[in-house]
């Protein structure tokens, strides 16, 4: 954080008006958040031209005066666009936050007219206004985000639509599936994360605007126009509840720390499956790394600090929770927190799931693996048992005596002779060796939503068709 320049101008403030001492300057530097909040200066500058407008309608401003703002406003964000050097000078003199900022610059441009768009405005409407709109933009920012890791899992389920793997359970081996299969399962969890999303933003979409400080706003702005010219879908009904909600970005939160979840899961198993051990896939040059020691590494760094960062997610939104939980009605000072875990969330999830989809789009799978000789068919020999009409659960203890036999005899279940087999039930014919393969357990799995290659295809069909409709 910059030092703030000590020869603190009173002009500076909102608020000095009763105060006869300056603030001391290391609270001024505690007290700031300019260095955070700077970020919602074009949705600050867009909600000041949404009320000045408003105030023009009840001729608090004139259509001359407003045209005089409108233009001052587009100046300053064009200039702090182009030269971000001037936020940085503002945190060094001691600039409060980015409405002190906008205001100030203001005055900087058009004298004591800029003290009038603030008329009966209260800064912390000012803030959930302008937090609101960042929230609404980013949410759909991680949808594009979110969708575009979707495609790419898509295209390498379509492209390993019959490879086989093995699937895990208690990270042993389980039953066979394919990788498309696999590819598919991580495909859902993320339609679920633009489902939240999507939910989530409902109820970011209502605008605090003309609520002032606690009590609402005497001035008889119309809150419902000023909601629409900023895009927003309602207004807010309650204004002590609107300058101190807080509760839409703690949702965004929970939505991220899932996304993160997913992400981190994803990565784990990239971890476990690139290992020599697995010998599963093969991550590209683009996302990884080598050893400084060993010339043979070659490290999944990506994936594991995407496991790493998922960590960070959940402190954020644990943070928020705390923050706010004891908080006494109305806005208090505690809400400035909201801000940086906010930014930090996002500004993570968006890199973690850019890192994750080219991590995706540039995976190799290995075709090679040879599973005939695993013990992964043992339930589809279960299920044969139940169709001979052998109640399940004892065909499952058969199964399971089956199982230690073979294993003692070092082989698998296709490798048992019928006579074998016939120890253990009478109900066991020739017909068995046909149904202990691995295709046949893959693709007897026919039921919707289950590994037959069949039915991949037709998901993936199905999920071409809902993107060309644009879903």
């Amino acid at each position: 954080m910059a030092e703030v320049n000590e020869n603190i101008q009173h002009r500076q403030k909102l608020w000095g008006g009763r105060f006869t001492e300056e603030n001391n300057p290391l609270f001024v530097r505690f007290n700031e958040s300019l260095s955070v909040d700077y970020r919602l200066l074009p949705h600050d500058i867009k909600a000041t031209k949404a009320f000045t407008q408003a105030l023009s309608e009840i001729a608090v401003l004139s259509e001359k005066e407003l045209h005089k703002l409108h233009q001052a406003l587009d100046e300053i964000e064009k200039e702090t666009r182009e030269n971000p050097s001037l936020i940085q000078q503002a945190i060094y003199d001691g600039v409060e936050d980015v409405h002190t900022f906008v205001e100030q610059s203001l005055v900087d441009k058009i004298g004591e007219l800029a003290y009038k768009a603030n008329t009966g405005r209260s800064r912390n409407e000012q803030v959930s206004c302008a937090t609101r709109l960042w929230v609404l933009e980013h949410i759909d920012i991680l949808l594009h985000l979110t969708k575009a890791l979707q495609n790419a899992l898509v295209e390498q389920a379509q492209e390993n639509i019959d490879v086989v793997v093995m699937g895990y359970t208690h990270l042993q081996q389980a039953q066979p599936i394919t990788w498309g299969h696999y590819f598919l399962s991580f495909y859902e969890m993320f339609k679920r994360d633009c489902a939240r999303l999507l939910d989530v933003k409902k109820r970011v979409n209502i605008s605090p605007l003309g609520m002032g400080a606690i009590a609402g706003n005497s001035w008889n702005l119309d809150r419902k126009k000023m909601a629409e010219n900023l895009g927003f879908a309602d207004i807010v009904q309650n204004s002590l509840d609107a300058v101190s909600d807080r509760d839409y970005i703690i949702e965004l939160l929970a939505n991220i720390s899932l996304i993160g979840v997913h992400l981190s899961r994803f990565a784990e198993d990239m971890i476990i499956y690139s290992s020599s051990e697995f010998n599963l896939v093969e991550m590209s040059d683009l996302v990884a790394t080598g050893s400084s020691l060993m010339p043979q590494k070659k490290n999944p760094d990506a994936m594991e600090l995407i496991r790493g960062k998922a960590g960070r997610l959940n402190g954020y939104l644990i943070a928020l929770l705390t923050t706010v939980k004891g908080l006494p009605s109305g806005y208090n000072k505690d809400l400035q927190e909201d801000k940086e875990a906010l930014f930090l969330a996002v500004d993570s999830v968006s890199n973690m799931i850019k890192v994750t989809t080219i991590t995706v789009q540039s995976l190799t799978i290995k075709r090679n693996k040879n599973y005939d000789h695993s013990l992964c068919v043992a339930t589809e020999l279960a299920d044969y048992l139940a169709r001979k009409g052998i109640p399940f659960r004892k065909a499952h203890h058969i199964v399971g005596q089956l199982t230690a036999y073979a294993l003692a005899c070092s082989k698998s279940l296709s490798q048992l002779s019928l006579g074998e087999f016939r120890q253990f039930s009478a109900e066991i014919k020739e017909d068995v060796y046909p149904i202990l393969t691995i295709d046949s357990a893959i693709n007897s799995k026919t039921a919707i939503g289950g590994t037959a290659v069949a039915n991949v295809a037709l998901a993936i069909a199905e999920i071409n068709r809902d993107i060309e409709n644009g879903m």
